[in-house]
């Protein structure tokens, strides 16, 4: 609803809204919204049966070249399922796709399965860890992940909200050579051999 003001706004831009097929149900749903609000220009609903991690996954492929993913967003809004498994690829997915000098924001950063009536009725929660229902996982991604991550210089967060901005110059690929088999095995036998003098010295 944020993202959608601002382009209303400036009438300009492109947002790329990621969710499941489910949400087409919803009264009114998501295309009806955008259609109200005049913004089919610029709003892109993409919806998928698996996950939204599957879809970063092949925004990552579209925007791949040379083995390299060329950043496509200068702002992230992280309002998923509020889990470690999913939102914690979900991060990395998207820290990919976000340009050096972009933001990401995380929703929910305190909400627990625990705290949620709908969280702690889904049959998948009721036999988990009681740590695992009454910690926050957004806020664990934000504190064990976002804040470690080197490509990331500026973060706060404010009430249940948590702000990252990416470095500029971030996310330079490693160097990447492909060897043959006989390469790769002598590349191997000399660290191998660097390895054990480094020990006995």
């Amino acid at each position: 609803m944020y993202s959608w003001s601002g382009i209303a706004g400036v009438r300009s831009g492109r947002l790329d809204t990621l969710d499941l097929n489910v949400i087409t149900t919803f009264t009114p749903n998501v295309f009806e919204n955008i259609n109200k609000c005049g913004l089919n220009d610029y709003v892109f609903p993409s919806l998928s049966q698996v996950s939204y991690t599957w879809q970063l996954m092949k925004k990552i492929e579209l925007t791949t070249k040379n083995s390299v993913c060329e950043p496509i967003y200068d702002f992230v809004f992280l309002d998923g399922a509020h889990i470690w498994e999913t939102d914690s690829s979900a991060f990395y997915l998207a820290t990919k796709l976000l340009k050096p000098g972009g933001w990401i924001l995380f929703d929910d950063v305190m909400w627990t399965i625990e705290g949620s009536p709908y969280g702690r009725s889904l049959p998948e929660y009721q036999n988990v860890p009681d740590d695992f229902r009454t910690i926050s996982h957004v806020e664990r991604i934000v504190e064990l992940l976002v804040k470690q991550c080197p490509d990331y210089e500026e973060m706060f967060r404010r009430d249940n909200w948590a702000w990252a901005r990416k470095k500029i110059g971030a996310g330079e690929p490693p160097n990447y050579v492909h060897l043959d088999r006989f390469y790769f095995k002598q590349i191997l036998k000399q660290k191998f051999q660097m390895l054990l003098k480094s020990k006995r010295d």
